[in-house]
């Protein structure tokens, strides 16, 4: 009689896919708080469409953006972590069901900084 073989731990899959989910929203808030910040320095108006001149800022404004940057970029780390652990999952068996949707994911949480960013600059009046 042939023996069935046991079934795998969805465990990496659900692991994955929460790593993912995590760095999507720590990103998401991050842009959103980085251009809620540029849009409310002195200088910075949305409504004219123009660029603003950036070597008008003091190093004491731009340092106020380093934490909302530091937190892309930490962010953008460990979702392409998580991506990859979601790939692996996904071929290993291991929780493929949440291996995939991980990296559905983490195909589209970059995407959402356009969302943060539109979000910011209609609180600011724009649009």
């Amino acid at each position: 009689m042939p023996v069935s073989p046991a079934k795998k731990s969805p465990v990496m899959g659900i692991i994955a896919l929460l790593i993912v989910v995590v760095a999507g929203v720590i990103f998401f808030l991050s842009g959103y708080r980085l251009y809620d910040a540029i849009f409310s320095l002195p200088g910075v108006d949305i409504t004219g469409g123009a660029i603003p001149d950036t070597s008008s800022f003091t190093p004491e404004e731009l340092q106020g953006l380093a934490g909302w940057v530091a937190g892309i970029g930490i962010s953008s780390l460990i979702g392409i972590a998580g991506f990859v652990v979601a790939i692996i999952a996904t071929a290993k068996k291991r929780g493929r069901a949440f291996g995939i949707l991980g990296i559905v994911v983490g195909v589209l949480a970059p995407f959402t900084i356009f969302i943060a960013a539109g979000m910011a600059v209609a609180a600011h009046g724009g649009l």
